[in-house]
């Protein structure tokens, strides 16, 4: 299978670990590029910046969508919640899925 996301990662943060279980519950192909704070490639370089003005992970690009970028922890489960959850598990249509889905960036 292609790959579909990259994960952007700090070994320090654990959102980003969150993420990557999540995608792997999806099976979705996924890189990890780890940007470590404090190192000239880190979450502040301007490079970096491009992809989210907060300089912090993580930070997924959606290969599978036109290379979109989408940071904020909930905001990233919900979106793969939509996008590849092909069979509507983690998707939100009642009160009791939306409690389903919104347990995955807060466990």
């Amino acid at each position: 299978m292609p790959l579909q996301v990259t994960l952007f990662s700090d070994p320090k943060v654990p959102n980003p670990f969150k993420i990557a279980i999540f995608l792997e519950e999806l099976n979705v192909e996924y890189e990890v590029i780890t940007k470590l704070v404090g190192h000239p490639d880190s979450p502040r370089s301007p490079e970096f910046l491009k992809h989210n003005p907060l300089g912090q992970v993580p930070v997924i690009i959606d290969h599978t969508n036109n290379n979109l970028v989408v940071w904020e922890s909930a905001v990233i489960f919900s979106y793969f919640a939509e996008r590849f959850s092909s069979d509507g598990r983690y998707a939100e249509k009642t009160p009791e899925e939306k409690n389903v889905v919104s347990q995955w960036p807060t466990f």
